[in-house]
């Protein structure tokens, strides 16, 4: 089995299907991976797939352009589109995901300390942890 790990940025909303046994959610990610030689941007489509409450949370928390990493089994298979023209479907079955920003988080949100910094002389020796 081969299996991937893919960080990149929803092309569309997911969309939630019924299947036999539960759930299923779609949704494509777009892995920007640099320029090629002529600067134009280097990208990859990877159609992606995850089952039950993974699929929920995926579906409720996420829109297009949201940022989403995921990893599962990976295949590829070839088709023929309606043009007549051969193409390479890149499908992930997802197994595990994590969310990299919240719903409706701007997309430039400055980071956030949640601790000011350490000053070693602000505690009183006795309560100094070294």
């Amino acid at each position: 089995m081969a299996t991937i790990s893919v960080f990149g940025r929803l092309t569309g909303d997911p969309e939630v299907k019924q299947g036999q046994n539960g759930n299923i959610t779609h949704f494509n990610l777009a892995d920007n991976h640099g320029k090629d030689q002529q600067g134009q941007d280097k990208v990859s489509f990877f159609r992606c797939s995850a089952f039950g409450k993974a699929g929920e949370m995926i579906a409720a928390s996420c829109k297009k352009g949201h940022r989403l990493s995921v990893s599962g089994r990976f295949e590829s298979r070839k088709y023929t589109d309606n043009s007549g023209a051969s193409q390479t479907s890149l499908n992930v079955t997802v197994n595990d995901f994590n969310f990299v920003e919240q719903r409706d988080q701007p997309q430039a949100a400055p980071a956030q300390q949640p601790f000011p910094p350490f000053q070693p002389g602000a505690l009183p020796a006795s309560e100094r942890p070294f």
